[in-house]
């Protein structure tokens, strides 16, 4: 079966901005206040950086849309565009260390959700 003439959806953003598909990692963005997208960009330094908060992450995770449910003990489901991940809560301190920072990253990576070039 052949299909002839067929065009790629358009998203529009919640602004009313008509997006392409393969621009759909802008959608998050809309969501997104200072604070999610320095937390975003800091996921994404090099080095890793091993002083954020599991907070930040979390709150960056919820703006970008990320469905977080409990797991047993410390763990914590998250499921964004389709793809799904087991974390597990850093304790007793609240800072996250750099492999689950770099964890999160691939996670967001793989996920389409990338910081705003600029």
């Amino acid at each position: 079966m052949k299909t002839v003439g067929r065009t790629p959806p358009t998203i529009v953003s919640c602004r009313g901005i008509a997006l392409l598909p393969e621009a759909i990692y802008l959608r998050y963005h809309d969501a997104m206040n200072r604070r999610h997208r320095r937390t975003l960009g800091r996921v994404f330094a090099e080095p890793t950086p091993a002083d954020l908060r599991w907070t930040e992450i979390e709150a960056l995770l919820r703006a970008a849309g990320a469905e977080i449910s409990e797991g047993a003990g410390s763990r914590v489901r998250i499921a964004l565009s389709d793809v799904r991940a087991v974390f597990h809560r850093p304790h007793p301190s609240p800072v996250t260390g750099r492999g689950l920072v770099r964890a999160v990253r691939d996670f967001l990576a793989s996920a389409g959700v990338t910081p705003e070039e600029e």
